[in-house]
């Protein structure tokens, strides 16, 4: 993993915890068809402002390992829905570098922990994944794709 963004501070304000996926539908761009949005409308606590880390993946690796490499406990690296929207309209520029960039990132459904991909247009991908044991979505192996993922900055 490199750090991507060293030179400026990602910060996601304060959230509600109100706005959802589901109550974002433009958040999803061409790839919302289809979304299951009444599976993801699940509103959360509010939160202080938070700083992100953006990091480049340097090759495909299963998506827990990826994860695990900053923390084990994975509840710690996950971002709530309103958080994932403030970021997107707070830092397009995080998302947009280029078409075929593919950032991944964690959130809760539930009692488990999921991975969201965002294309490079800005888009949500319309498939979502729970993380433990699995590899990255078929499709984003691809040395094509500049791959990144978004967590929150962990005390040192």
């Amino acid at each position: 993993m490199v750090r991507l963004s060293e030179d400026k501070k990602l910060i996601i304000d304060a959230c509600s915890g109100e706005r959802t996926f589901a109550s974002s539908p433009t958040l999803f761009g061409s790839h919302g068809a289809g979304w299951p949005f009444n599976e993801m409308d699940y509103p959360s606590a509010p939160t202080p402002e938070i700083e992100i880390e953006r990091y480049q993946m340097i090759k495909p690796d299963c998506v827990t390992d990826i994860f695990k490499s900053f923390s084990s406990d994975l509840e710690k690296l996950c971002l709530n829905q309103d958080q994932i929207i403030t970021f997107c309209e707070k830092h397009p520029e995080e998302i947009s570098r280029e078409s075929s960039m593919t950032t991944f990132f964690l959130f809760k459904r539930k009692e488990n922990v999921m991975v969201g991909v965002m294309f490079g247009d800005g888009a949500m991908d319309n498939r979502h994944y729970v993380v433990e044991g699995q590899d990255l979505p078929t499709g984003v192996h691809s040395i094509k794709y500049f791959r990144s993922i978004l967590i929150p900055k962990l005390s040192s």
